[in-house]
């Protein structure tokens, strides 16, 4: 919380209180009423705009200013059927709510404020670096989701290239672990970010170079300039993109605009790439640009070294020897819970059946197989991991599963549950975590996202003759 905050929108509320004063004794017009509420407002809104509702005090303060402008609207509304209809916090409320929450306001306000702070540092920086992607929403009728293409600038900003590629780098990792969280093994959730390209940009806006997510690796930065063979043939590709794009704007393929728009782009960019490879002997030991090429090969060597997983859903086995039965679970924490009831039902009859955990690929074939065709595919295929058991044969012979009862240590709870967590997972891999999402659904289009339709249609065909005249400030 700022003080000063509290000190503007207190300022606001005795403005209004004076307004309304002043009208009710007649000495302004309803016209000069509704005019000066209005000017209140736009102060009061902007204020909020700025992130300045920023404690608990503020919020209740904000809210004493919403309820004065709304009795001042409908006095002046009396006399002035077409009177304004001004902005409050109410607006901000969820649909069915009266107001919006007050963690949430506060939330955002620290957000506005922290954003704010990032601005201001990157001001100084000689580089910034912006990606662009794919994130999954949640749509109007909260439940079903859309595809919303998003651009935002990460980092503090960069001084050297070799620090904008680490900002990339950083970005990557983080995104990876919190895709971790928005995604079911299957499809992504509402907070899943896809990025499928970045760019460098100077102080004054034009683009440097750019890198691209392939679709099972990190970021990749084309790695020497393009053959005057494959310079040219963008370009002869681009022109007929160009040509393609009003065709499909009159016959309303959204679609497919959006793909042709998103191909534009990154053909200008891997242009624009090619061009600054050319340029960047001219500035033999420039701080700013140090050894690209060097810096370029360290990105990319990180980039083909990601470990990659197959990105097939999977679904988990337990296997039960007492019955000689199998039976499927979708998640690996289900799995885990049949074995740890499976097994502390064995141990308290004196006995200790095999109970086992295995990772199958979850293809119809699978799960269409009954218990005894799953038991005959575990027992023959080469695709079934084992990932846990108490069979001391297969264990004399451990490679990557474990012992039952290193992972579940105590079974004598009343509801059968495990007093020991269930075993972390390895992070999904790149490919998983970063699948690009090439097709978006008809029935669910994209509102609210950060394109406008009409920004789709239309190509920005300029990029790369803008960065072709850029100018360096140093």
């Amino acid at each position: 919380m700022t003080i000063d905050n509290s000190i503007e929108l207190a300022k606001i509320e005795g403005q209004i209180d004076v307004i309304r004063a002043l009208y009710e004794t007649k000495l302004i017009t309803a016209e000069e009423c509704e005019s000066r509420l209005g000017n209140a407002v736009g102060q009061f809104s902007a204020l909020y705009d700025a992130g300045a509702v920023d404690s608990k005090f503020n919020y209740v303060l904000a809210l004493s200013i919403s309820s004065a402008v709304d009795e001042l609207s409908l006095k002046c509304y009396e006399n002035r059927p077409d009177a304004e209809v001004w902005w409050t916090m109410r607006n901000e409320a969820k649909p069915g709510e009266l107001l919006p929450d007050v963690e949430e306001v506060l939330a955002r306000s620290k957000k506005i404020q922290d954003d704010a702070k990032l601005n201001e540092i990157r001001k100084d920086k000689e580089l910034r670096v912006l990606v662009e992607g794919w994130h999954t929403c949640v749509d109007d009728d909260g439940y079903s989701t859309y595809n919303a293409e998003i651009e935002f600038e990460i980092g503090e900003g960069a001084n050297t290239i070799q620090e904008a590629l680490a900002l990339v780098e950083k970005f990557q990792k983080e995104t990876v672990e919190t895709n971790q969280n928005h995604f079911d093994g299957h499809d992504p959730l509402p907070g899943y970010y896809s990025p499928r390209l970045f760019t460098v940009y100077n102080p004054i806006g034009d683009p440097l170079f750019a890198g691209f997510w392939q679709y099972d690796k990190q970021a990749y930065v084309v790695p020497e300039p393009l053959t005057d063979a494959a310079y040219h043939e963008l370009h002869d590709k681009k022109a007929r993109l160009n040509k393609e794009l009003p065709e499909n704007q009159r016959a309303d393929n959204y679609d497919t605009c959006r793909q042709i728009r998103d191909e534009i782009v990154q053909i200008e960019l891997k242009l624009v790439t090619s061009d600054f490879w050319t340029t960047v002997n001219d500035f033999p030991g420039d701080a700013v640009i140090g050894d690209f090429t060097e810096s370029v090969r360290n990105f990319n060597a990180q980039s083909v070294s990601v470990s990659v997983q197959s990105s097939a859903p999977v679904v988990h086995v337990v296997y039960e020897e007492l019955s000689d039965s199998c039976f499927i679970e979708d998640s690996l924490d289900e799995a885990i819970k049949q074995m740890n009831f499976l097994t502390k039902v064995h141990k308290s009859s004196g006995h200790n059946y095999e109970v086992s955990v295995y990772e199958v690929p979850g293809d119809d074939k699978i799960r269409s197989m009954d218990s005894h065709g799953l038991k005959e595919y575990l027992d023959k295929s080469e695709s079934a991991k084992l990932l846990f058991t108490n069979n001391e044969k297969l264990l004399s012979n451990a490679k990557d599963y474990q012992n039952i009862d290193d992972v579940v240590t105590e079974y004598n709870d009343s509801d059968g549950a495990s007093n020991t967590s269930a075993p972390t997972l390895q992070s999904a891999s790149i490919k998983e975590f970063f699948q690009p999402i090439m097709v978006l659904n008809e029935d669910t289009p994209a509102t609210g996202t950060a394109l406008l339709e009409e920004e789709v249609m239309e190509a920005e065909p300029g990029i790369h003759e803008r960065a072709h005249n850029r100018i360096r400030f140093n």
